[in-house]
């Protein structure tokens, strides 16, 4: 938490939650002074309703901004049209970067207010992403897309406590907000099941094959939208050698394929749209903590940089369903050195992004 200074007035991101609540007087309490902004992303009266209440009770300005135009060309409309061709990507990576920081700094910019805050569990190190001290809430995985011109005008005011002590500060200080139920699902899909939204977005569900990984068709599926690599529950499909889990998405020809565990373990993929944080030239290689999914383990491993926004990692042991779509993360020593989107995974070439794809990735 960075003290007092000349400079101390901050421009906070809302949500209306407990941690951006407690960002709000944390920041009071080191002698910021606060503007609490709330985008609108989609309907989220109480959301807005929640972050309003705080500013009223901690006595700082809030206002809100209508983006839900912006959210629904740049996020929504491109989940959509991946989810389409199979791939599912983790919508809060590219809302980070794309939306939500561009619009702070922007706001902050027509302020003329130099820093900016928001309640991720994370750190800034320089003008780098580091871990959040709480390992169990840390979301610098979802951060490691904001360029160090970003993060150097950051703050996270909760990034060096524990989810605990956050909710104690909010139960002790009166925002009664400590027992609100976090949110863990995309945000804009939280009011309806995935599969609603799906349909209402016209995303296909028509009946196919369910197949073994020799093209044998061993059960039916209602729908391959419904189903994710690494699935192991709901498949409807029995065998004798064990549990069986989802290998591929197949939308072109409706088919869902499925594999014993080991199958589904890999140590080897390529990555697009990738950023380098270090001096890493195209062609070198270097050993690096890899993250594949928020909340995963990081796993040792190796990073060729195969092109300006390409790589190839290949990890020191498999791990369980890397899949187009998600992210991998560097990391050394706790801060986030890059990452990219997964392309394409060994021994699945099927599930390949295009370049088409690619370029709603951001």
């Amino acid at each position: 938490m960075p003290g007092k200074s000349d400079k101390n007035r901050v421009v906070l991101g809302m949500s209306g939650g407990v941690d951006s609540s407690v960002s709000a007087y944390l920041l009071l309490e080191s002698g910021f002074e606060v503007l609490g902004v709330t985008f609108r992303f989609f309907d989220g009266e109480e959301d807005v309703a929640a972050a309003r209440h705080v500013a009223d009770r901690l006595n700082f300005k809030h206002i809100e901004i209508d983006l839900r135009d912006e959210f629904r060309k740049t996020i929504i409309k491109p989940f959509i049209e991946l989810y389409r061709d199979g791939i599912t990507q983790n919508p809060c990576v590219i809302c980070n970067r794309i939306v939500k920081w561009k619009n702070l700094l922007r706001f902050a910019d027509e302020m003329e207010i130099v820093k900016v805050a928001t309640g991720h569990y994370a750190r800034v190190r320089s003008d780098s992403i580091r871990r959040g001290a709480d390992p169990e809430k840390d979301q610098s995985y979802f951060l490691y897309r904001l360029p160090p011109e970003y993060i150097r005008r950051t703050v996270f005011p909760v990034g060096e406590f524990s989810k605990t002590e956050v909710r104690n500060i909010a139960s002790k200080n009166g925002l009664n907000l400590s027992k609100r139920s976090e949110s863990t699902e995309i945000c804009f899909i939280r009011n309806e099941r995935l599969e609603e939204f799906l349909r209402r977005n016209d995303v296909p569900m028509e009946c196919g094959d369910i197949v073994d990984t020799s093209g044998k068709i061993i059960g039916k599926h209602n729908g391959w939208a419904k189903y994710t690599i690494g699935q192991r529950r709901g498949l409807g499909v029995a065998s004798n050698s064990g549990r069986l889990y989802v290998l591929e998405i197949q939308p072109k020809s409706n088919r869902v394929v499925i594999c014993p565990k080991e199958s589904v373990m890999n140590r080897e993929f390529s990555l697009v749209d990738a950023v380098f944080y270090t001096d890493w030239p195209v062609g070198e290689k270097g050993g690096t903590g890899i993250q594949i999914r928020h909340g995963g383990e990081e796993t040792p491993g190796e990073v060729e940089r195969t092109g300006i926004e390409k790589a190839i990692v290949r990890l020191s042991r498999a791990v369980f369903a890397p899949a187009p779509g998600q992210s991998a993360v560097f990391y050394k020593n706790d801060v986030v050195i890059g990452g990219g989107i997964i392309d394409r995974v060994e021994n699945r070439d099927s599930c390949r992004i295009t370049e088409r794809d690619s370029s709603n990735l951001c």
